[in-house]
């Protein structure tokens, strides 16, 4: 997932004709601190297919700009207990709110990365949603619990 030799490409399937104003509503219904609901979609990864995944709007200053390319999480293992893709459970796609040139977090994290700082990894994709074009994003590595047990030699980091 975070080989920086190819430009990946994702591509959303939603079965709602409404999907953006669904993950709007969830995402602004939601008091700060509280679990955003997913809506469950499939999505294509570089071709290959991920059904039954969970989708969400993310953010806070990123999700309330005025562009419509909001920036959106993935979890895999939403709807399937235990489903991974890649060894992830989950994915954060960054808008790049802010930073025009869409670059400035992932040099900072391969600078952290090079310095022996555990930071999350990064690749570029390409994101359609129900075959619209939906922009360049930053995938992040989610850092999670298994991020802490894949990086540090125990349970805490």
């Amino acid at each position: 997932m975070f080989d920086n030799e190819n430009l990946h490409e994702l591509r959303f399937t939603f079965t709602q004709s409404n999907f953006i104003q669904q993950m709007e509503s969830n995402f602004e219904s939601t008091v700060e601190g509280d679990d955003v609901p997913y809506i469950m979609a499939s999505v294509a990864i570089d071709g290959t297919t991920v059904d039954s995944v969970g989708v969400r709007f993310k953010g806070f200053t990123s999700y309330t700009s005025e562009s419509d390319k909001k920036p959106i999480k993935i979890d895999f293992n939403e709807f399937v207990p235990g489903k991974r893709h890649d060894g992830l459970r989950k994915l954060n796609l960054n808008n790049g709110f802010g930073d025009a040139s869409v670059q400035r977090d992932a040099i900072c994290y391969k600078l952290m990365r090079d310095m022996g700082v555990k930071a999350p990894r990064t690749a570029y994709a390409k994101v359609y949603l129900n075959d619209t074009y939906w922009g360049l994003y930053l995938l992040v590595e989610q850092v999670d619990k298994e991020f802490v047990q894949n990086n540090f030699t125990n349970d805490d980091g």
